[in-house]
């Protein structure tokens, strides 16, 4: 019975520790603070946090699906498939965090936060966020 519960133990201890963690921003307001993290919509971090300070296109990021249909149009001639390519524009947003904190810089994409970094410089100001 120990062994048992020891390697469900084991087990626990290993799939809670290798969670993945997303990086979040928490943005003050007059109610107090609201936390914004990675693969949250971009409209609940204008809401939370209000409009970015800066904002510049980062790069295009392509993407696509191969959709597999093999079909004989004649007997020299069989075609295998196609390739259908998506390209979506990632935009860096900036926001000046205030006085000893570092700004964040936010990659956004399809309506979606797709990351969340400190930039290497501090913020002027009140602190907005954090």
């Amino acid at each position: 019975m120990k062994t048992i519960l020891g390697f469900v133990s084991f087990l626990i201890f290993i799939l809670t520790s290798s969670a993945v963690k997303a990086e979040c921003i928490r943005c003050l307001n007059d109610g107090g603070s609201d936390l914004v993290c990675e693969n949250d919509a971009v409209f609940d971090l204008i809401k939370k946090c209000g409009e970015p300070d800066y904002t510049a296109k980062a790069y295009d990021k392509t993407g696509g699906v191969f959709q597999s249909k093999t079909q004989k149009k004649s007997p020299n001639l069989i075609t295998t498939g196609s390739f259908a390519a998506v390209t979506e524009s990632v935009d860096k947003w900036f926001y000046n965090c205030g006085q000893g904190s570092f700004n964040k810089i936010i990659e956004v994409s399809g309506g979606k936060v797709i990351s969340i970094k400190n930039s290497t410089s501090h913020g002027a100001g009140k602190q907005k966020c954090f």
